[in-house]
């Protein structure tokens, strides 16, 4: 009986442990808190910052005199004799005495690759293995090699085999055929650092489909992963193959040109006597003969074209492209059957051509693709932040959607300040802080001295009585 109720104890006592734990952390206050990051934010308790995880769990204590945001698995901080870059476990991975330690937030494609600065050098980290900080450049080419360059030498390294060797150039490559030149020559190697196909072509140019376009004798083909010619050297220019497609030059007599497009088997698609060949959007491709500056839009699959007359022309990008024509701007768009007036002075491209920020006589609005006006041409300024559009002139700032829907008006607030990520807006009306939704809908009131957002679901609430900050559940 006496061993039954010490174990019923024993239990009640372990769940009031884990009760007073959850409540601890939701009412913990602390000095400071930073939006998360990876998963993680950092926060200053006792003069000291340390990181709790989505759960509100210290996962690092409180130990650095400074910290800095989580960014693919590591972060920057400072302790009292040096600077140092930590994993997720607190690990130290690299310190110095340099306060300029930086990690570099840029988009690489690479969500397992950390690229860092000291005093203007470049480091990079990958599962714990570093590449030291003294290199001008460093850039990841596939797994764990990378490109650098030091002392105008560009170098080869590779983590796993403890590599680094310098070419004349490296200029990259994927699935184990790395592009390289030596003694003026172009060939592959691997990610160990070996020849797979000798330096014997005069320019070459980076692997895809199976197939690289390869200069032997003045004439370009393209060859094979064994580095034989699996379209012969027949053709003057050649660009790497692109969803099963390449662009080649196949005559030029000293004034005009021939180019067209190429299919895996080596087979002319096309071919147009022109000055410039644009690259195949969804199925069409267009050109431009300078003699009379027309523009052809050829749909490949039916051989039909559709000349106009215009200066200019972008990307042709998500059926849409930006043309110029006098001095003034228009789209054309729904495949190439449908041109928005050229009415503009000028047209910006947003949101991978859905939506265009258009300016007409010095003021600033908003157009669909198919020139419809969903934000007023009204504005001294519009821009795109984060999820929506920001617009502002002497007596007007307002926030829309990328729909055009008004999101705030600011003549109802005295402030927005932290925008996150196509959810949540902080606002101030009557000296205090609350935070609307991308819909306008009201989803924490306006009670708060200091309020910010920290994640999609937590915010941090300022209280003056503690003089620090306690996480809240939006």
């Amino acid at each position: 009986m006496n061993k039954i109720k010490q174990k019923y104890i024993l239990v009640c006592l372990l769940i009031m442990m884990v009760f007073m734990t959850s409540c601890s952390n939701d009412s913990e206050v602390f000095q400071e808190i930073k939006e998360y990051n990876d998963g993680y934010s950092a926060v200053k308790k006792n003069d000291q910052w340390g990181y709790i995880d989505l759960d509100k769990n210290l996962i690092i204590e409180p130990q650095f005199l400074t910290a800095g945001n989580f960014y693919n698995g590591y972060s920057v901080v400072q302790t009292k004799k040096d600077w140092q870059i930590i994993n997720e476990s607190g690990r130290m991975i690299y310190s110095t005495n340099e306060k300029s330690l930086r990690i570099m937030t840029l988009e690489i494609g690479r969500d397992d690759v950390v690229l860092f600065t000291e005093n203007k050098n470049m480091g990079a980290i990958i599962e714990d293995q570093l590449i030291s900080p003294e290199y001008t450049v460093v850039t990841p080419i596939e797994k764990t090699s990378f490109f650098a360059l030091k002392d105008n030498e560009e170098h080869f390294i590779n983590l796993d085999y403890n590599i680094d060797k310098t070419f004349e150039q490296v200029i990259g490559g994927n699935n184990n055929m790395i592009l390289v030149k030596d003694k003026g020559l172009y060939g592959y190697i691997n990610n160990k650092g070996e020849f797979t196909i000798p330096t014997t072509f005069t320019l070459a140019r980076i692997f895809d489909s199976g197939l690289a376009p390869a200069k032997k004798d003045s004439k370009y083909g393209y060859i094979n992963t064994e580095g034989k010619f699996e379209i012969s050297p027949e053709f003057l220019t050649a660009s790497p193959f692109s969803n099963g497609k390449a662009q080649v030059q196949t005559e030029f007599d000293g004034s005009t040109a021939k180019y067209g497009y190429i299919d895996t088997e080596g087979e002319l698609i096309y071919e147009k006597e022109c000055d410039i060949l644009g690259p195949i959007n969804e199925g069409f491709v267009f050109n431009l003969h300078t003699v009379d500056s027309k523009w052809q839009i050829v749909e490949l699959s039916s051989g039909e074209s559709t000349e106009y007359v215009f200066d200019q022309i972008s990307k042709y990008e998500n059926n849409r492209s930006i043309l110029q024509k006098n001095g003034k701007y228009g789209i054309l768009s729904d495949s190439f059957q449908r041109i928005v007036p050229f009415s503009y002075d000028k047209i910006v491209s947003m949101d991978n051509n859905n939506t265009f920020i258009v300016t007409k006589n010095q003021k600033q609005g908003v157009i669909d693709s198919k020139g419809k006006i969903i934000i007023p041409i009204e504005f001294d300024k519009i821009y795109l932040t984060n999820e929506f559009y920001r617009s502002t002139s002497k007596e007007k700032k307002h926030y829309y959607s990328k729909s055009g829907n008004l999101i705030i008006d600011m003549n109802e607030f005295q402030e927005a300040n932290q925008l996150f990520k196509g959810k949540y807006i902080t606002v101030m009306r009557n000296d205090k802080w609350g935070i609307i939704n991308y819909e306008g809908e009201i989803v924490k009131p306006f009670n708060y001295e200091k309020i910010k957002i920290l994640n999609s679901n937590k915010v941090a609430i300022y209280e003056s009585n503690k003089n620090g900050w306690r996480i809240e559940e939006i």
